[in-house]
Parts: structure tokens; sequence; C-alpha cells
């Protein structure tokens, strides 16, 4: 199966905005999501 334009198009944006949240940190992605531990990080 091929991406269409749109689809290419939609994965860009969530890249370009995930790519813009902290990742480290109390308000980081680690903390948003809790997928990882982030009590350690250094931020």
């Amino acid at each position: 199966m091929k991406a269409s334009d749109t689809d290419r198009i939609v994965v860009e944006y969530i890249v370009k905005k995930l790519a813009s949240i902290p990742l480290l940190g109390n308000d980081g992605l680690k903390h948003r999501t809790g997928l990882m531990e982030h009590r350690y990080d250094v931020a």
C-alpha cells in the first residue's frame, strides 16, 4: 500500500508538533505520556 499525499501531510504535521514538545522535566513528553520515567531528568 502506498501513502497518499494527505497521509504524508498528516504524519509530517504530527512529527513536527511532537518534536516541539520538550522531552525532559515535569512538563515534558515523558511526564505527560507516563510512558517513561521522568523524576530524575535534569531539565
